[in-house]
């Protein structure tokens, strides 16, 4: 069974008591501050705590990524708010290359990138790929939680995952609506020749 917390208010009148089940926890301390030093993301949507500190300090993670796969990320206060300014970077197995920066796509300043959005998140080859959290600001301090997802592809996920194969993603696997239950063009009808004529419902790929 998961571990609970118990929480006990007391005033001269009642005494009240909470329990809070813990489904997971995973904890970086002292997160690197270079790709060689980063702590390891699992990359199942377990967020960490972490903090920018001292003022100009940068967190280094780790996380892989299979093949054609896409990450997710977001920075908050763990709260469901954000009172501080983050940037994230997504940079790629050599621990140099930045593929991609998000500033303030998430809650308020918070950061998040998303590969629906962020092309540079989506069909990634396989590997060891690291993200750096900072601040926007050289001189602010702060703490916060990272979330971070490695999904592999998958069809009907709204990202078009052509190194998987393919061909379009409208989100659902539903048939005759232009995209296949596997992710391909349907074929809505064909024309030979010039001269032929027929008549398409759909989209004409």
């Amino acid at each position: 069974t998961s571990p609970r917390l118990v929480f006990t208010a007391r005033n001269a009148a009642t005494t009240t008591v909470r329990q809070i089940r813990v489904v997971k926890l995973q904890v970086v301390t002292d997160t690197g501050t270079t790709a060689a030093t980063a702590g390891a993301l699992a990359g199942d949507g377990t967020g960490v705590s972490a903090q920018i500190q001292p003022a100009a300090d940068v967190d280094f993670y780790s996380i892989v990524v299979p093949a054609n796969g896409n990450v997710t990320l977001e920075t908050s206060n763990g709260q469901g708010g954000c009172n501080f300014d983050t940037l994230i970077d997504l940079i790629g197995p050599d621990g140099t290359t930045v593929l991609g920066t998000d500033d303030d796509d998430g809650i308020n300043n918070c950061s998040q990138i998303d590969p629906h959005r962020d092309a540079f998140a989506a069909n990634l080859p396989a590997g060891t790929y690291y993200v750096r959290v900072r601040a926007f600001s050289s001189s602010a301090t702060f703490n916060y939680v990272l979330i971070a997802t490695a999904a592999a592809p998958a069809c009907a996920n709204s990202i078009l995952e052509s190194g998987a194969g393919e061909q379009c993603d409208d989100g659902n696997t539903a048939v005759g609506d232009g995209c296949s239950a596997t992710c391909t063009a349907d074929i809505m009808a064909t024309m030979n020749g010039p001269g032929n004529t027929a008549s398409f419902a759909g989209s004409i790929v």
